[in-house]
């Protein structure tokens, strides 16, 4: 697919289970997308990594499958957060603990870096220190280790660091002692190096073509969302749900203050799993609701009591985690189906709607993979019991990367992330459903 004549950048987007890459107009239209599985491994002693070589053969693969490459003028990239992959002295890459690999919990309470996210990187990567796979270099952000595959240049920005714990104290201990070096902080939006002729042979991309530093997953939704302040929060729907905004309008236009308030670690991962277990294929979200669609409101009093709701203490030790009671032979698979949904969506209600009791916003922008389907952006509007805008392009992450990469060259994108959205409200008697439901999932 081409993209045309127009100037665009070429964003990639590495999450958890696959890479995106699209190339996006300054008018903030995505001209080409493509999309490349990247699979985590699952091991023992609760161990779940993934390879940085797999990464970036993946991001070739799906930079091949845009098609022509003439216009693109800027290069910027996002990932994933709370992970540190370990770059090597001889110029490879260790493997990465992933978010949910269970072998750092034992050292979180090492590391005060400031969140539980940054807290549970570091401890993931004292646990890779153990594995004796090679002395160590650096230790980046997944998107920044992209980058230095684009660039052969290491960096990262202040927002992701600091999601990492790489910013603090105990991480300055932590890499003395594994005999590594800081990497410099760099602004999103500046040009972080140039992509080199062996990633140009690589990629297909010209050698020379600026590379803007990026940042955090979050950072560039909220971004592309626009949301500031007590104007607009973005609530993202994807592997994880999470919610949050910039505190304000000047914060956005400085790119700093920017907050994740909420978050439902996995839940996403969830209804991808129990679409593959109770719907259809695995992944496919859209067979799991329409197998809930066919069970009766009570689903045969089954339950699904994410372990989030209740859980204290380390967040890794329950990412996708929860339990399944109320199994009886009344119940079917669309009882199942559907009690997954109406506790993933307790769980994601939950998160938020403390958020919002404490911190009111004018609107509620819903983007990601999951506010695609108006039954599901339907049933987050019921446990909210508020009205939600659904964005019209639901990936704004690629669109926020744009900003970076053309703001990198001194432009600004001509993009509102309203236009064109929907607005779902809720329905009253499913939200009082819900509120009984929380209460009684809660103290299951």
């Amino acid at each position: 697919m081409s993209a045309g004549s127009a100037p665009v950048a070429l964003v990639v987007d590495q999450g958890t289970t696959s890479v995106k890459v699209a190339l996006v107009d300054g008018r903030g239209r995505v001209r080409a997308r493509s999309r490349t599985p990247t699979p985590s491994r699952r091991g023992p002693a609760g161990g779940v990594t993934g390879s940085p070589e797999q990464w970036w053969r993946s991001v070739r693969a799906a930079i091949a499958g845009l098609g022509d490459l003439t216009p693109v003028r800027v290069v910027a990239v996002t990932s994933f957060m709370h992970t540190l992959v370990p770059v090597l002295a001889d110029g490879g890459s260790g493997t990465v603990l992933l978010p949910g690999d269970r072998r750092g919990v034992p050292r979180e309470a090492e590391f005060d870096a400031g969140s539980p996210g940054g807290r549970a990187a570091l401890a993931r990567l004292a646990a890779w220190a153990e594995l004796g796979e090679g002395r160590l270099r650096a230790a980046v952000p997944v998107k920044d280790y992209l980058r230095y595959r684009l660039t052969g240049l290491l960096g990262t920005d202040p927002y992701d660091a600091g999601g990492a714990g790489l910013q603090s104290p105990a991480a300055a201990a932590l890499l003395a002692r594994l005999g590594a070096q800081p990497v410099p902080l760099l602004a999103p939006d500046a040009v972080a190096g140039t992509v080199t002729v062996k990633a140009a042979r690589e990629t297909g991309l010209r050698a020379g073509t600026p590379v803007v530093t990026g940042s955090g997953d979050w950072l560039v939704v909220c971004l592309g969302a626009q949301a500031a302040f007590p104007g607009r929060g973005v609530l993202y729907a994807g592997t994880s749900a999470a919610y949050g905004g910039f505190a304000d309008a000047a914060a956005l236009a400085e790119l700093r203050d920017v907050a994740c308030l909420a978050v439902a670690v996995g839940s996403g991962a969830v209804l991808e799993w129990a679409a593959g277990v109770f719907g259809g294929p695995p992944g496919e979200v859209t067979d799991l609701l329409e197998q809930a669609a066919a069970a009766p409101p009570d689903a045969h009093g089954v339950r699904f009591v994410p372990r989030a709701l209740r859980a204290a203490g380390s967040r890794e030790a329950v990412v996708g985690q929860g339990d399944l009671k109320g199994l009886s032979l009344a119940a079917n698979r669309a009882d199942v189906a559907r009690a997954v949904m109406d506790g993933v969506a307790v769980w994601v209600g939950d998160s938020v709607g403390r958020i919002l009791t404490r911190r009111p916003v004018d609107e509620v922008l819903l983007c990601g993979g999951g506010a695609a389907d108006a039954r599901f952006a339907g049933l987050l509007a019921d446990a909210l019991g508020r009205p939600l805008t659904v964005a019209a392009d639901t990936d704004l992450g690629l669109v926020g990367l744009a900003r970076l990469g053309f703001a990198g060259l001194g432009e600004a994108i001509d993009h509102d992330p309203s236009a064109g959205a929907t607005v779902v409200e809720p329905d009253p008697v499913r939200h009082a459903v819900y509120v009984e439901l929380r209460e009684e999932l809660a103290g299951s």
